[in-house]
């Protein structure tokens, strides 16, 4: 069974707790894997790792932004097809339905890493949120 972290600080880590939770498949009950089960100090550990890093991708230019959104977007697009696979196992999307939601969420990322010029940081994050 696949262990799962969660991405805080630059690194994959547990939850400070080592608690976890399972989930299963809801077509069969079958435990399919275990999560961290974060807590209120994971949260926290969290918004000190993202102020941390909040100087150093603000002074980024609108360039270099558009470049690691459109990065993380390939990657998205590129493993679609295992996305969609788990999002099938999780919850039972159908299995074509839930490969063409990964890919259409590395085009949104795509076109909102490109779309945001200027200051107008507000419209770049609703464009992700819609």
């Amino acid at each position: 069974m696949k262990q799962y972290e969660m991405w805080i600080g630059g690194k994959w880590v547990d939850a400070e707790s080592n608690k976890t939770y399972p989930v299963y498949n809801p077509a069969t009950g079958e435990e399919l894997t275990r999560l961290p089960l974060g807590g209120a100090s994971d949260v926290d550990t969290a918004v000190i790792a993202a102020r941390r890093a909040f100087p150093i991708w603000s002074k980024k230019s609108q360039a270099e932004r558009s470049q690691i959104v459109s990065k993380i977007a390939a990657l998205i697009r590129e493993n679609a097809q295992e996305l969609g696979n788990i999002d099938t196992l999780d919850h039972g999307s159908p299995l074509k339905r839930a490969a063409f939601s990964a890919a259409k969420l590395s085009d949104r990322f795509a076109a909102a890493g490109d779309g945001c010029h200027g200051s107008d940081e507000a419209g770049c994050a609703a464009d992700l949120s819609e």
